[in-house]
């Protein structure tokens, strides 16, 4: 019991002390109220800390650079919302797993609470984007324990997760692709995680899945797999479904999957325990032709049949380790060729065991291939062995009847068998291991086979040699201290190889310790043609080709002390001892060869030496030798000699494919010395320090070296392999001399200085008469300069039209510049450098050498030309570029700095010019700024037609801009600025008025745009569209089914001003319009819309076409096109037309052609008006024209005369331009022809006339036109109607005239009678038959005439006996002109043989003795001089006749007359 006094003081105080009144909460401290009053500022200030950090782009990234291993770049928005992040990396605290995330987006995070146990709130986002996703994951010694639970403080729950591509390199390198799923983890309150994959996509497989898991307890999984694999029709592989679950607790799971698909089975059942030492103690597979490439992309295709299964079997006794058993029974219905993506193997048979708790323990009781396919066996393999700790691993391999052929047909036809035995005192999971037992691997192998000999080099018919007999006995040790090989010998038909050796390390696994090594080896081969036939006929198979080697080495080496220097260990890493291979001497394809190469360092008092003799040919030989000086460096030295080239010849000719294809041939000489001086570190090997060994990286500079070198090459030829002479000459090279010098070293400062000459180096189509190079200065800066004069063809596409076809251009070039590499070669090579060039200068000037003249040149033209000779084509000046070179001077980056340059006249400038090569990871890349600034276009059309009259000061601009990444992209134009074109032809000077001309061209992967504009007063408009797409947008360019879209709009009001563009004679007038859109595919466009035209005129008053009033519609329809209306009128009549046209693939044509007095022609002299139908049919393979027609009215006067034209005995030779060339080549190489079938009836109708040379009648009759296999044909009948034929002073009554046409148009058959009328005593004429090439004239009389009295009587009306001496002469000469018809008669002939103009006999009267004689020659165009004597006369006279001019001519007379005239002379008709 307490006492109240004792209860009412608190423990501790004095008894009797009252105790103190406790305070007020309030009144208790000065600092308490602050502290309560604080909490809320504080939770308050803590909140807003914490939604700055979440709510704030700042906030957010300074929260994210608190999390340790975190790095994020370039990110935007919050944690608390949206957010992005071009990169994120997260690298696992103490450990190398990493999470590399590219392009992360999210939207719409929140975080909110959660009222569950052991929940703190939920994590919740609307969407989660990454464009690549890689997880590097390590392995790790620690094995795998099972988690207690699966509980999450934290709730996550994305509805929709979007990755590209989820990489996991350490399991497979191909990644995931096209994630799209959900995830909720810490779902119903915590107890589960679910994850909903819609889609995924892996190599050729597609996958969905369901999964659940329990966060507690058991953790049952309960899993759902969907894996799909779409049809591959290309592959012929059909599309297949599996299923697969699995299910149970988390520590032992089970899992079954079927497959089902066309002809394919597949089952399987298996357990999971994913935390014991051996995961899968039990699996059962059975498949029925399952096909493995359909799996993965890369495996080859195979139908496997049969079972696999792995067993957990029992313990032999108790406490005894437990085993498994694979036992595998395969077949393969679809075995064949591995390069034809097959198995080549049919049948698989597999019984092993293996101890998961002991590695070492593993035994093949069996492993059997049957190889090949059934149709082609390729032999059986057969493997037994066992590993353990206590006996080691032994293993034999057994090959039965093995071919190589039915494997790969790639491979040699090798047959093998025989048996291969491995054995080693370690146990198969000891291989790789160090320490004791030291791992010492025996081999013995016993094989023979045969191999196919090579048929490379033997002509067709030539009969297959056998093959080769091989046998191969081997013994061999090998252990990490050494190798021995007891015996090698291999031995083929005769040829024998015989090795020994061995090679024991001082120090297991290092030869930096030291080693000693001694071999010995000979081989020789009988003859070299049982393996190589050579060529037919060539020298390598006059006589057998025997080779014969040995080689002998006793070397040995000590361990390098690590204080040396490089250079010490250079000469001390030399082994000592001797090394020799010799080819003995011998002839190969007839040529002498031998060789002998050999190394010698006797011991540490002498210096190693290697030294090479090779001769080839009687003169040919190559002297070498290296040697190590006392400090170290390297001095080589090399001699060339091989002053005859073409001694080599029968050797190469032996190797030349087949006895059609012409070997390569060599001829000339090579001549040359080679220095070397080089050594290890970093000095040079004249002692100058390159650089301060002290700087970091100085002792990585590698090898110091100084070169030098004078090589000489005469009268050098070379032709290249071909099938045929021609293309030998195509790859021929001709050089008349060169010399090479150059002095080199490895320091970025030494002296540089390389210099080349040659004379006479030509090739097919080009020659560089001379050329010189030089390149001086150092490494770091160095000057180049270039000159040569060259001569080629000139290309085609510069060469205007009418111009001869091959045109030779010669001319100087020249390139100068400074140039600098950024570090010294040894570093460029190994690392990579950057070559820098400045102020370069190109200039090359060229014009046409000794081109034919095709005519008189204008002055203009001359002008012109001169011009031309003296300007450059190009020239540039103050250029410079950057090369960036890859390690290995592979090309890395080529940049152009911004620059200018003339080419053809036109200046082209560039911001940017560059290329960056391809790597693993990128493909090319281009990027082009391209301008040409102001061009004047009529200069260069003028040079291009001449002929044509162009003229103006029409100004073009253009640009191109071109890149490849990182994705394609082109944007071509080229635009008129300003001025305007004229056209001069013989009506006067006709202005274009242009005021547009544009033409571009934009393209990207799978798109591309061309736009074509022209405007001018004169021209018209046109202006249009096009667009073409591809369906697979990954192809660069259009294709063939591109989907085509456009528009295209022209307008021409005056066709009179495009007169200039047809040819010469013909007008035309009136105006057109079209208006089109484009649609269907490139390769078969559909055109819909309409073209017309209006007042055309088509004219050539020459010729005498004159067409008026022209008009037409034409409508456009997809694919289809008709003709609604066509007419034209010319004379009194019109012609009208209508048809269909079918556009497209299949392209083809129906008109209508109706003609009403349709004037053809309407010249003075030449009439023709015609009235008919024609039909025509057009496709692309037949031309089909039927019809009637009939000549309303025609008129043909051939006695006037046409246009001017030539005498006959000019032949015009006109240069085959580079457009008829290749037309002609088209048709010379088959080019498909045109079927033309052709029917027309032709009625002459009653009003056809033909004057003209006496002639003059009405035609009448019918002829069929038709088309023959050698080309058109006519068929019928004209005659003559009321016709004259005036000839010898008489007009002739045509009684009968027949012109009869038998299939040749220009060769008819001829039947003509004319009679001289109102002779009534008499009937005479003529006759005309033959054929109008070779008519038959001859005189005609009633009754019967000899032929001087029927001249008479044709000519004179009167008989013979009633003539006098001037009727003789007329007769005379009119019996001439009958003996020569038409051509040249033969006192023609025969004056002009003795060089004069005019020979002629007159006289004046009936006795012979008032003939005169004249003889004249016409000296010149103005001169003429003549002489004339009579036959009774004793002295003749002389005349001189010049003409003044038109109508004065002076006259100078001597002989019996003196005299001296002027004669004026007027003439009126």
């Amino acid at each position: 019991m307490i006492e109240p006094s004792a209860a009412a003081h608190p423990a501790g105080s004095p008894a009797g002390v009252p105790a103190p009144k406790k305070k007020p909460l309030w009144r208790r401290g000065p600092g308490l109220l602050p502290s309560v009053l604080a909490l809320p500022v504080l939770l308050a200030a803590a909140g807003c800390t914490l939604w700055w950090g979440l709510a704030t782009q700042p906030g957010s990234t300074w929260l994210l650079s608190q999390v340790p291993g975190l790095e994020v770049e370039a990110l935007q928005g919050s944690l608390i919302g949206d957010l992005s992040a071009a990169k994120l990396r997260y690298t696992l605290p103490g450990s190398q797993d990493r999470l590399e995330i590219d392009n992360l987006r999210w939207q719409g995070l929140s975080l909110a609470w959660n009222a569950s146990p052991g929940l703190w709130a939920d994590l919740r986002l609307q969407g989660l984007q990454a464009q690549r996703v890689q997880l590097l994951l390590h392995p790790s010694a620690e094995p795998s324990k099972p988690p207690a639970d699966l509980q999450l403080p934290l709730g996550l729950h994305i509805a929709s997760l979007q990755v590209d591509e989820l990489a996991l390199p350490s399991l497979s390198d191909k990644p995931l692709t096209e994630l799209r799923a959900s995830l909720d983890l810490s779902a119903k309150g915590g107890a589960l995680h679910q994850l909903n994959i819609q889609h995924v996509r892996w190599d050729l497989l597609q996958l969905q899945a369901s999964a659940s898991i329990q966060t507690s307890g058991e953790m049952q999984l309960q899993a759902a797999l969907d894996l799909q694999s779409q049809a591959n029709s290309s592959q012929d592989l059909p599309a297949w479904n599996t299923q697969a679950k699995l299910t149970g607790p988390l520590h032992s799971l089970a899992l079954s999957a079927d497959l089902q698909a066309l002809a394919q089975q597949m089952h399987l059942q298996a357990q999971l325990l994913p935390f014991a030492d051996w995961p899968l103690p039990q699996a059962k597979l059975d498949t029925r032709n399952l096909d493995l490439s359909a799996l993965a992309s890369g495996l080859p295709r195979t139908a496997l049949t049969g079972q696999a299964a792995l067993q957990l079997l029992p313990q032999a006794k108790p406490g005894a380790a437990s085993s498994l058993n694979i036992k595998t029974e395969l077949s393969n219905t679809l075995a064949g060729l591995w390069d034809a993506q097959r198995l080549p193997v049919r049948a698989l048979n597999l019984d092993l065991n293996f101890a998961p708790g002991d590695p070492a323990a593993l035994s093949i009781k069996q492993l059997e291939l049957l190889l090949g396919a059934a149709q082609q066996p390729a032999g059986r393999v057969h493997a037994r062995g066992n590993s353990s700790k206590q006996s080691g691993s032994q293993v034999v391999i057994a090959l039965d009847g093995l071919r190589s052929e039915g494997l790969d047909s790639r491979a040699a036809a090798l047959q093998l068998a025989g048996e291969i035995e491995l054995s080693t005192g370690r146990a198969v999971n000891q291989l790789q291991a160090d320490g004791p037992p030291p791992l010492l691997l025996r081999m013995k192998a016993r094989l023979d086979g045969r191999l196919a000999r090579s048929g490379t080099g033997m002509s067709p018919g030539t009969s297959v040699a056998p093959p080769a007999t091989l046998s191969l006995q081997a013994q061999a040790e090998a252990s990490s201290s050494g190798l021995q090989v007891q015996s090698l010998r291999l031995l083929s038909d005769g040829s024998e190889l015989q090795a020994s050796g061995r090679l024991n390390l001082n120090k297991a696994g290092s030869l930096a310790q030291g080693w000693a090594a001694q071999a010995k080896a000979s081989g020789q081969v009988p003859d070299l043609r049982r393996y190589w036939r050579g060529r037919e006929g060539s020298a390598w198979q006059q006589s057998p080709q025997a080779l014969a080697a040995l080689f002998e080495a006793n070397l040995q080496a000590g361990p390098v002390p690590a204080q040396s220097g490089r250079a010490g260990n250079l000469l001390q890493q030399a082994p000592t001892g001797s090394a020799r291979l010799q080819l003995l001497p011998t002839q190969v394809g007839g040529v002498p060869v031998s060789a002998d190469l050999s190394y010698l360092f006797n011991d540490r008092s002498s210096l190693p030496s290697l030294k090479l003799a090779l001769q080839a040919g009687a003169v040919n030989q190559l002297l070498a030798q290296a040697s190590l000086n006392s400090a170290g460096h390297v001095l080589a030295d090399a001699d060339l000699r091989f002053e005859q080239l073409a001694g080599l010849q029968p050797l190469l000719a032996a190797f030349a494919q087949d006895k059609q294809t012409q070997a390569p041939r060599l001829e000339g000489g090579l001549s040359g010395k080679f220095t070397l001086r080089a050594q290890p570190g970093a000095s040079s090997p004249t002692g100058r320090t390159r650089s301060d060994p002290t700087k970091p990286g100085a002792a990585d500079e590698g090898w110091a070296w100084q070169t030098q070198a004078d090589l000489q090459a005469q009268t050098l030829k070379f032709s290249g392999a071909g099938d045929s002479a021609a293309k030998s000459s195509a790859t021929a090279l001709s050089l008349g001399s060169a010399e090479l010098h150059w002095e080199l070293g490895s320091a970025k400062d030494a002296a540089l200085d390389i210099s080349a000459k040659l004379a006479q180096l030509s090739g097919n189509g080009w020659k560089v008469p001379s050329a010189s190079a030089k390149l001086q200065g150092t490494w770091a800066q160095h000057r180049l300069n270039l000159q040569a004069l060259a001569e080629g063809k000139m290309p085609a596409a510069l060469i205007p039209p009418g111009q001869p076809a091959e045109q030779m251009l010669r001319g100087p070039f020249s390139l100068s510049g400074l140039g600098g590499l950024s570090s010294t070669p040894n570093a460029a090579w190994r690392s990579g450098a950057q070559w820098r060039a400045s102020e370069i200068k190109l200039l090359a000037q060229a014009q046409p050498d000794n081109a034919p003249n095709t005519g008189a040149k204008t002055r203009t033209q001359a002008a012109d030309a001169k011009a031309l000779a003296k300007a450059p084509w190009l020239k540039a000046d103050g250029l410079a570029l950057a090369l960036e070179l890859a390690p290995q001077a592979a090309l890395k980056q080529l940049r152009l700095e911004p620059g200018r340059l003339e080419l053809l006249g036109a200046g082209l400038s560039w911001k940017s010019m560059q290329m960056q090569a391809a790597t693993a990871d990128s493909k090319t890349a281009i990027d082009i700024d391209l301008a040409m600034e102001p061009l004047a276009v009529a200069p260069l059309l003028n040079r291009w037609q001449p002929d044509f009259g162009w003229g103006g000061n029409l100004l073009m601009v253009g640009h191109a801009r071109i890149k490849t990444s990182p994705s394609f992209s082109a944007d071509i134009a080229l635009e008129r600025s300003g001025g305007d074109l004229s056209v001069t032809d013989d009506s006067g000077v006709q202005q274009l008025a242009l005021s547009d001309a544009r033409i571009g061209v934009i393209g990207s992967p799978g798109v591309w745009h061309l736009t074509e504009a022209l405007a001018g007063s004169n021209v018209g408009v046109l202006a249009g569209a096009l667009t073409a797409r591809n369906a697979d947008p990954s192809a660069l360019w259009p294709k063939a089914d591109a989907k085509l879209e456009g528009v295209l709009e022209v307008r021409i009001a005056n066709l009179s001003t495009w007169g200039a563009w047809v040819p010469t004679g013909w007008r035309l007038g009136g105006s057109v319009f079209a208006s089109a859109n484009f649609d269907g595919r490139l390769s078969a466009p559909q055109v819909k819309g309409k073209a017309g035209g209006a007042n055309l005129v088509l004219r050539n008053p020459l010729l005498g076409v004159d067409l008026q009033r022209g008009e037409f519609a034409l409508s456009l329809d997809g694919e289809r096109a008709r003709l609604e209306h066509f007419e034209a009128h010319a004379g009194d009549g019109q012609l009208t037309a209508q048809g269909d046209m079918l556009l497209g693939a299949s392209p083809r044509a129906d008109f209508q052609i109706l003609a009403d007095k349709f004037a053809l022609l309407r010249r003075v002299d030449q009439r023709l008006a015609v009235n008919g139908k024609l039909d025509l049919k057009l496709d692309a393979d037949a031309l089909d024209i039927t019809g009637q027609l009939n000549v309303h009215e025609g008129f043909f006067d051939f006695s006037r005369g046409n246009a001017p034209t030539l005498d006959s005995d000019v032949e015009v030779v006109r240069p085959e331009t580079a457009e008829a060339a290749a037309d002609a080549g088209r048709a010379a190489n088959g080019a498909r022809h045109r079927k033309v079938k052709v029917k027309i009836d032709i009625d002459l109708g009653n009003k056809l006339r033909v004057t003209g040379f006496g002639l003059d009648t009405l035609l009448a009759g019918n002829l069929q036109l038709t088309q023959a296999s050698h080309g058109p044909a006519l068929h019928g009948r004209i005659r003559t109607e009321s016709g004259t034929f005036a000839a010898y002073g008489q007009k002739l009554a045509i009684e009968r005239g027949l012109i009869i046409f038998n299939g040749v148009i220009d060769n008819p058959r001829l039947d003509v009678l004319a009679i001289r009328p109102t002779q009534e005593e008499q009937r005479i004429g003529v006759t005309i038959t033959g054929t109008a090439r070779n008519p038959r004239v001859k005189l005609y009389s009633e009754p019967t005439l000899d032929e001087r009295s029927m001249l008479s009587w044709l000519l004179l009306g009167r008989g013979p006996d009633e003539l006098n001496s001037r009727d003789n002469a007329l007769l005379s000469s009119a019996a001439m002109a009958l003996l020569s018809g038409t051509g040249e008669s033969t006192t023609s002939k025969l004056i002009k043989s003795v060089g004069l103009d005019d020979l002629s006999f007159s006289d004046s009267g009936d006795q012979a003795q008032g003939t005169v004689v004249r003889l004249g020659k016409q000296i010149s165009n103005r001169w003429y001089v003549g002489y004339e004597r009579g036959l009774n006369a004793t002295r003749g006279s002389w005349q001189a006749i010049y003409r003044l001019a038109q109508r004065f001519t002076l006259r100078a007379q001597s002989g019996d007359d003196n005299s001296l005239d002027l004669i004026w002379q007027w003439r009126w008709e």
